[in-house]
């Protein structure tokens, strides 16, 4: 699954990077983070399984992830890094 949120775009990835901790990797779900503006990969973090629930769906609004994992919703803060970036009306592409 993925979200977008201004120029961010989020990805559930499922798979296993070559960096990753195996342990890590099969307790959380990996979220990637690309910024869709400059078109490159910016980091990844993990969101916490709860029990033997992995993440099911989730958006992003403006700095604030909201994830499903079994039947908790969980919400954490993403900080000033992802408060939107306007693109200006005029830019063409």
């Amino acid at each position: 699954s993925s979200a977008t949120s201004g120029n961010y775009l989020f990805v559930n990835s499922k798979l296993l990077g070559s960096k990753e901790s195996l342990v890590l990797w099969k307790e959380s779900s990996v979220i990637d983070v690309y910024d869709l503006v400059k078109n490159r990969y910016e980091f990844s973090f993990y969101v916490e399984d709860i029990g033997k629930s992995k993440l099911r769906t989730f958006q992003v609004f403006n700095d604030t992830f909201i994830g499903l994992i079994g039947n908790h919703i969980v919400r954490y803060q993403l900080g000033d890094r992802f408060k939107q970036t306007q693109i200006s009306p005029d830019l063409t592409v």
